[in-house]
């Protein structure tokens, strides 16, 4: 293990922890472009935080990142995940009073389809 390995892993979780900042303001907004980057955030923010475990995992433990760092991270995705459960919800309703609006037109019923449920996101620290 390199002199190195704590200050990577200070560096990896910081780095994770922008890309979920980042994330979180766009979904204030939850524009679907705004949704369509937050995406690329948490893909990156998720390669970031498995490089963090398997450095932590390849060095026996020996290295660590502050829990501070750790409690905000998770913070930032618990956030996150309800931020994305709103926008979800948010788009859900719109579609459905826009079918509902399209009724007045058009004689032919359209039923939304329903949302598959929660994308699981695991995180070890």
């Amino acid at each position: 293990m390199s002199g190195s390995a704590p200050n990577q892993a200070e560096h990896l979780i910081g780095d994770a922890r922008k890309l979920l900042g980042h994330a979180r303001q766009l979904l204030q907004d939850p524009a679907p472009r705004n949704i369509d980057c937050c995406y690329a955030d948490l893909s990156a923010a998720v390669e970031l935080l498995s490089g963090l475990q398997r450095l932590i995992d390849e060095s026996g433990g020996q290295v660590r990142c502050s829990v501070e760092s750790a409690v905000m991270a998770r913070n930032d995705v618990g956030v996150i995940s309800r931020l994305l459960e709103a926008a979800a919800s948010f788009h859900s309703n719109l579609l459905h009073r826009m079918l509902e609006a399209s009724r007045s037109v058009d004689a032919t019923p359209v039923t939304p389809t329903p949302v598959s449920g929660r994308v699981p996101l695991t995180i070890r620290i």
